[in-house]
């Protein structure tokens, strides 16, 4: 058995889509039935090589792991920057992590070990480039990605109905609406130098943000749905950033930021000023999801956001992040503000 990685990077775009080689077409071809939901296989092989020509794909490997000409699994990663603090929010350590995503094996093939066998291999690669961790999202359960090192981190859905035009009015007064071109600035805001984030973190970036909303405008043209010209909303410090997700009818908040209070001391104080300000961008979410046919806004609930977040009714996720250390020095125990931008 030999595992190949084939960088995205490599890839030539033109008109907006990478131009991807037949392997990597093979590989989406096998990937379709689990992850095309909604698209027919056309579709799906087009909005894969879209969201190969966003920036945030410059850090994409595809994975695979064969014997002579036969795929035996495949999965990706995507490279992004991640931080170790100490309690005062120092920086001790930064560099690259990994999120894996699409482990993928042949149903006739499944039961060999192949998945793990890959795995394995990836993570000693990366291990030997100096990666601090490999996260992802386990659909399975966490026995597999457990038994390779991985720690399952707490997480719940808080769900908001959208507001009801007809017994709730918005009032948008309240808020600032935000556009792609606000992302970069906001995001600067929520993790510049001056914001304190002890234990480990992701530093989410542009393109992060990027490649979902351009997920999002691709289901929006091939469903016929209205597309978010709305990215998101500001009010203080607090901002929130989404997409619409048409085909489980939620609005998806990408990343949430309540203001360097909040994020330090939690919610209080409900009559504060923060506290505010976070119900003002929270509610111009549920008017968004209004506009767009939504029913829900759907927030992730981690160790963090759980101290600020108020209201809403909780699920369990169906899905369980999982992280692996690689370094010295970096605990899954200590990342507890992990969001949807995050993942893939």
């Amino acid at each position: 058995m030999q595992l190949d990685a084939i960088e995205a990077r490599t890839f030539p775009v033109h008109a907006g889509e990478a131009q991807v080689p037949d392997e990597v077409v093979a590989i989406d071809r096998l990937t379709f039935e689990s992850w095309g939901g909604g698209l027919s296989l056309a579709q799906y092989l087009e909005r894969e090589r879209r969201l190969r020509a966003c920036a945030y794909s410059q850090g994409l490997r595809q994975w695979v792991l064969r014997e002579g000409r036969e795929i035996l699994a495949s999965c990706e990663s995507y490279a992004v920057p991640f931080v170790v603090s100490s309690a005062d929010g120092s920086r001790t350590k930064a560099g690259l992590g990994h999120g894996i995503a699409s482990v993928y094996v042949e149903e006739r093939l499944r039961g060999r070990g192949y998945a793990g066998e890959m795995l394995r291999r990836i993570h000693d690669g990366l291990r030997k480039e100096g990666a601090l961790c490999a996260y992802l999202m386990s659909e399975i359960g966490p026995s597999l990605y457990a038994r390779l090192g991985y720690v399952a981190r707490p997480l719940r859905l808080c769900r908001f109905a959208a507001v009801d035009p007809a017994r709730e009015a918005p009032h948008p007064e309240d808020w600032t609406w935000l556009g792609e071109a606000d992302v970069p600035a906001r995001l600067q805001v929520a993790f510049g130098a001056a914001v304190a984030r002890p234990g480990l973190s992701i530093e989410t970036t542009p393109a992060q943000i990027d490649w979902h909303l351009s997920r999002g405008r691709y289901y929006a043209e091939k469903l016929a749905r209205k597309p978010a010209v709305r990215v998101g909303a500001a009010a203080g410090e607090a901002f929130v950033l989404w997409q619409p997700e048409y085909r489980r009818g939620a609005l998806q908040v990408l990343t949430l930021w309540p203001g360097r209070t909040l994020w330090r001391e939690g919610q209080r104080d409900p009559r504060s000023r923060e506290a505010a300000d976070l119900r003002n961008v929270l509610h111009a979410a549920r008017a968004a999801a209004t506009e767009l046919g939504l029913s829900t806004v759907e927030i992730w609930e981690t160790p963090r956001s759980a101290t600020f977040l108020r209201g809403g009714a909780r699920v369990e996720a169906k899905e369980l992040p999982m992280l692996l250390p690689l370094a010295a020095g970096v605990r899954a125990e200590d990342w507890s503000d992990y969001e949807r931008a995050h993942w893939l």
